[in-house]
């Protein structure tokens, strides 16, 4: 009798704890729940650490805004960058970059472990407003990594979580002055803006040797990469090997190299298979290659010595969950298969 009285009052202070907590989280967006994140139903179509971090830090019922029905709530990963430091003392940095639309922009140090050769990995997301799952999957990332002697042994990390925060709070694609970010790097169609220069003095006169930058198409329902060049030693190859071909661009009859045409929009006409409204050649499935001036993909390839440096592109018309699971995973393929490359 006198076990079951502990074992219930243990039950009641966890309970009172738990609901605490929760009122507090409902004055305060935090970082990651730790009162329910093990307790979310579990079957081969949910991710419990995916679905929590998706019920975390986007909006609910934000409406089909641009054709996805989704937004981030950037307060709450705004608030999440600044508290990295106390969360995980001597493990990281945030730096503040500078200010644009009113915003600063961070970006966080993640310097490996011990006094070995390191690779430098540069992660970035955002750049577009309207893609916001890649925000989602850079904190994903930056999770997963934090104590995992694998990466932190390997690697020294640069992410910068939110290159358009302007964008982002609206849930727009360009900055607030209506130009596009991803074209305004050197050599793109467009000028370089405050958040342009903000970038480039921050990463001046430092070189990476990965550089991954987080996108969605939001027209679309399935993965690809772009690669810098068309060569990269078979690495993209060896990531995607490991995502089921059912959730990549695949090339018709699955020949290669195939074409890879522009998406329609949600709900529109389809688009007709000609030359003219062919946007990349299909390698192989999800694999596609460009090096379009003014990108941050470009730009971290030619100034700062990225020889792989990829734009990856998770689709819009995905449910989020799953999609920023296998974003994720994609992510984790190039870090894990860079290091054997």
């Amino acid at each position: 009798m006198g076990k079951f009285k502990v074992f219930l009052l243990f039950l009641i202070f966890a309970f009172i704890g738990c609901s605490t907590q929760s009122t507090l989280q409902n004055r305060i967006p935090a970082s990651f729940s730790q009162c329910d994140k093990y307790y979310l139903p579990y079957n081969k179509e949910v991710f419990p650490r995916e679905k929590h971090l998706v019920d975390h830090f986007f909006l609910k019922k934000p409406g089909v805004i641009n054709h996805v029905n989704y937004a981030i709530n950037f307060e709450r990963v705004e608030y999440y960058v600044k508290q990295l430091p106390n969360k995980y003392p001597n493990e990281l940095s945030v730096v503040k970059m500078g200010t644009y639309d009113g915003i600063d922009l961070q970006r966080i140090n993640i310097p490996g472990w011990g006094n070995g050769d390191r690779k430098q990995v540069i992660i970035t997301a955002g750049v577009h407003g309207n893609e916001s799952a890649g925000v989602a999957t850079a904190i994903n990332i930056l999770e997963k990594i934090i104590y995992n002697p694998a990466m932190r042994n390997n690697y020294d990390f640069v992410i910068i979580p939110f290159m358009n925060p302007g964008g982002l709070s609206q849930n727009t694609r360009r900055l607030k002055n209506n130009v596009d970010l991803n074209r305004t790097f050197p050599g793109g169609k467009s000028k370089s803006q405050g958040a342009t220069n903000i970038i480039k003095s921050s990463l001046k006169g430092e070189t990476f040797d990965l550089a991954l930058d987080l996108h969605e198409a939001p027209f679309r329902d399935k993965f690809f990469v772009i690669k810098m060049q068309e060569n990269d030693q078979q690495l993209t190859r060896k990531v995607l090997a490991e995502i089921p071909e059912e959730f990549l661009v695949t090339a018709k009859d699955s020949i290669y190299p195939g074409k890879m045409y522009r998406a329609a929009i949600p709900g529109g006409p389809q688009i007709e298979q000609i030359p003219k409204n062919i946007s990349y050649k299909l390698f192989a499935p999800g694999e596609v290659s460009s090096s379009n001036m003014g990108t941050v993909k470009t730009y971290l390839a030619q100034t700062h010595s990225a020889n792989f440096s990829y734009t990856l592109e998770a689709p819009g018309q995905f449910e989020l969950v799953k999609k920023v699971s296998i974003y994720t995973d994609i992510v984790e393929g190039y870090l894990k298969n860079f290091l054997t490359n």
